[in-house]
């Protein structure tokens, strides 16, 4: 026990900082549509699914060289986003009429999420995030090992301390750890699952005795040339042939120069990502379909994998789920501020320890 205390302690130090800043920011991107809805000014178009007929209109009208990808309006999101390397901007459902929007929210929100990712830091960053969560995943484990043995002396009230004294501090470390331990563990093992993703489905092949997870496909190239392409319409009553009953979400540009192949993503009613797994390649020179991907002919483990992120967002449960991310978020926040300053006041009272007389004991 000591020792598992000592390590509690000092990697719970080392990257005490790190998960504060992680655990705020996640905590407001739970909110991130409402947030979204708060920025854009009037009321918010009512959603009604975008027939295809309109889903050419938008991509002819707000797509151009600079596109990377257009998300299409869905329930809770009723807008064309229009993603480019420098911005992203917003479009009305039916008239395609850019939205202004204020107080900086997509900014603030796309920082946030770069925070929350990456770190700030890219791919790199995004790595090295992975690592800090199995760290925390054994920080929570052993938090609760080492709270067990004293379980009996656990009270709600003192997950709040009462003031800034150091046993007040502990006593709120641990009582908000065993509250909410379940819900940060099973927030911290989908956010690293997605970052160590192809671990995360072979680790889930494994469990479900199936074989491993077939390669990631690389996508198709088309070759650029110098002729017309075909109309949005016909491109999109192919990806409707090929998978007839999904729901269009998202638009992907053609992600290099050298390619001109372009492609859509579709979501089931079963599948919980919010943009779905599925997938249809397009020539767009032929409007000929070069690859599919569907969602629901993948094996159990891949469709598990996929739940990684509307778990970890608050994409499924409603609005009490995310209230429950929310809380986790706050108190795994202040599990660390209460660690750290619990700490700090030991370090203070250790250096400040007065000295005790010594009783010298005389001679005979």
């Amino acid at each position: 026990m000591t020792l598992l205390r000592k390590l509690h302690r000092w990697l719970g130090l080392l990257i005490g900082s790190v998960i504060f800043f992680t655990s705020l920011s996640g905590t407001i991107l739970a909110f991130k549509q409402d947030l979204i809805r708060l920025s854009i000014p009037g009321e918010t178009p009512v959603y009604r699914p975008t027939s295809d007929i309109m889903a050419a209109q938008a991509l002819a009208q707000i797509s151009g060289p600079d596109t990377r990808y257009v998300t299409f309006p869905q329930p809770g999101s009723n807008y064309f986003i229009h993603i480019t390397a420098e911005r992203q901007v917003y479009h009305h459902p039916q008239s395609f009429a850019p939205l202004e929007t204020r107080f900086a929210i997509p900014e603030i929100l796309a920082f946030l999420s770069d925070l929350h990712i990456h770190l700030l830091a890219g791919h790199d960053g995004e790595t090295v995030l992975g690592f800090i969560g199995l760290v925390l995943v054994f920080l929570i484990l052993g938090g609760l090992i080492l709270w067990f043995p004293g379980r009996r002396g656990f009270q709600v009230k003192k997950s709040l301390p009462a003031n800034l004294k150091r046993g007040a501090l502990l006593h709120s470390h641990r009582s908000l750890g065993a509250l909410s331990s379940l819900m940060i563990l099973l927030l911290t093992l989908t956010g690293t699952g997605l970052i160590f993703y192809d671990t995360s489905r072979t680790i889930l092949h494994g469990l479900y005795l199936t074989p491993g997870p077939a390669p990631r496909r690389p996508p198709q190239v088309t070759p650029v040339r110098n002729s017309a392409l075909q109309p949005w319409s016909d491109i999109l009553a192919t990806v409707r042939q090929a998978l007839p009953d999904g729901h269009i979400t998202r638009y992907y540009a053609p992600d290099t120069a050298q390619t001109a192949t372009v492609r859509f993503r579709l979501r089931y009613p079963e599948d919980w990502t919010p943009n779905g797994g599925s997938y249809v390649e397009i020539n767009p020179y032929t409007a000929a379909a070069l690859g599919v991907t569907d969602y629901r002919q993948a094996p159990p483990p891949d469709r598990l994998a996929r739940k990684f992120f509307p778990l970890h967002a608050g994409h499924v449960g409603g609005g009490l789920y995310q209230i429950l991310i929310a809380l986790s978020g706050v108190a795994l926040a202040m599990m660390i501020f209460t660690g750290i300053l619990a700490w700090l006041k030991s370090k203070k009272r250790a250096k400040f320890k007065p000295l005790r007389p010594q009783i010298l004991s005389e001679k005979p």
